[in-house]
């Protein structure tokens, strides 16, 4: 016994079929475009961040590598005579930086470091207690708390803080 059965053969593809393909081709576009967006984000961040970290580090090894107290006459926390608030050419010792701010970020003669636009650095030193670093002190203790913040945009990006003593560069 033989059975015929009806077949109907059909060429191409059906439009349900390029709609559901197109849509999906869609959905991976999009899917591909936004982690794209998040990486060039991501990498454009870590440059910032990058650049700040090293902002910070080299205006802090500027500050810690000057003398604990001012060397000639009664020691004046601050700026003594002499030491203008412009450049740090003057600056013979750690707590000369208190105060001291730059936008944009200057090397140590005063002038404005390249590709910097936007960017601030500012210093705050302070007498701490050296059994307590976190405990500001009116008076000299032996030991100096230095903070260098770094702000891009007037947004804080890295806040370096470090301790100087009078004797030895605390770690």
């Amino acid at each position: 016994m033989r059975i015929c059965q009806n077949r109907r053969f059909r060429r191409g593809i059906s439009l349900i079929e390029v709609t559901i393909s197109t849509l999906l081709v869609g959905l991976v576009l999009v899917a591909s475009l936004r982690s794209l967006g998040h990486v060039i984000g991501s990498r454009g961040a870590t440059s910032s961040e990058s650049r700040a970290i090293a902002l910070a580090e080299q205006l802090t090894s500027e500050i810690l590598d000057q003398d604990y107290e001012d060397a000639g006459g009664s020691p004046v926390f601050g700026r003594e005579s002499g030491e203008s608030g412009g450049d740090r050419a003057d600056f013979d010792d750690v707590d000369d930086y208190d105060g001291w701010s730059a936008t944009p970020p200057e090397d140590r003669s005063g002038t404005a470091l390249p590709n910097s636009t936007n960017w601030e650095r500012e210093v705050t030193v302070e007498f701490v207690e050296t059994n307590d670093p976190g405990t500001v002190s009116v008076t000299d203790q032996g030991t100096k708390r230095v903070t260098v913040t770094v702000r891009l945009n007037g947004t804080i990006l890295v806040e370096s803080v470090s301790l100087r003593n009078d004797k030895y560069l605390v770690p």
